[in-house]
Parts: C-alpha cells; structure tokens; sequence
C-alpha cells in the first residue's frame, strides 16, 4: 500500500532533515529568552519592549511606610459607608 501522507493519529509526522520545503508551513517559533528583535533594529511604529517582571519589580520605587495606614483607613471608612448606606436603604425599603 502506498502512503499518500493522511496522518491518522492527528499528528502529522515531523519533516526529514534536508527534505523538500512545503509551502504553508509555519516557521518554528523563538524560544523562551531568545532574542526576537529584527536586525536593524526595531521596527519603525512598534511598541516600545516592556520588562520582564523580574526587571520590573526591582525597578518599582519602594512605597512610603505611612500609606499602607492611609489606604487601610480610606478602605475601612469606604466599608463603613456602603453598610451604613445599605442598611439605610433596607430600613426604607427602597427596590
């Protein structure tokens, strides 16, 4: 029987080295930490390349001592005042 290349495991078998190139074939992609920047340079209207979240957390600027007090503060009042009002709106009745 002669092979007429239908893959029946839903896998098409790899490519032999050396082979014929098949057009409409995806070109692999760059792995993990490789660099992808065009040679030239970057490509004129692309985004500007972010930082790696390890880069990127060294970099953030340290918070004050004082605003984790103020935003818990701002936080519980915020919590006061949705009860407060929900519980007026209940003793209303509104719908």
């Amino acid at each position: 029987m002669v092979d007429q290349g239908v893959p029946t495991s839903g896998v098409a078998p790899a490519p032999a080295p050396g082979g014929p190139v098949v057009p409409g074939t995806a070109a692999p992609m760059p792995g993990v930490g490789e660099e992808t920047t065009p040679p030239g340079g970057p490509v004129p209207g692309a985004p500007e390349p972010q930082p790696l979240p390890d880069e990127a957390a060294a970099a953030a600027p340290a918070v004050p001592a004082g605003a984790d007090k103020v935003e818990t503060i701002l936080a519980v009042v915020a919590f006061l005042v949705t009860a407060g009002a929900t519980a007026v709106l209940a003793l209303l009745k509104v719908e």
